[in-house]
């Protein structure tokens, strides 16, 4: 995959953090866990307590006075790309300490993908061979 490719994926469908934690309300707002098989009703659950985890770190998490500096030294335009899932419980407990740390700096812009559907990125980034995330 070129750069430009990437850059095009992630300019079409790469969201905010804002875009990503407003899906994931929507999703549990709008689905009838009763409907689904155990699996998806896993990670049902999952994304409704990850979505609590994440609450609690963006209400929490002060960047330190050392991380406010090495951002503020950022002079170039950079996006900072995560692939994750809403399910995933290390995405809610790092997101918020990213989107934190992201918007220190006008110069950084974040943009987050899914992992199931981007596999074309997502295998660029294996972790020992594995499909690991949060990336």
């Amino acid at each position: 995959m070129s750069f430009t490719e990437l850059m095009e994926i992630l300019n079409n469908d790469g969201v905010s953090y804002l875009q990503y934690t407003n899906e994931a309300i929507q999703y549990i707002e709008s689905t009838d866990p009763s409907k689904m098989n155990e699996t998806e009703k896993s990670l049902y659950d999952y994304t409704k307590l990850n979505l609590q985890r994440s609450a609690r770190i963006d209400k929490s998490f002060t960047p330190s006075e050392e991380l406010k500096l090495a951002v503020a030294d950022i002079k170039e335009n950079q996006i900072w790309m995560v692939i994750t899932e809403n399910w995933c419980g290390d995405s809610a407990q790092i997101l918020p300490v990213i989107e934190k740390t992201a918007s220190l700096s006008g110069s950084i812009q974040l943009k987050i993908i899914g992992r199931d559907s981007h596999p074309e990125i997502m295998n660029l980034y294996l972790t020992n061979g594995t499909l690991s995330i949060p990336v």
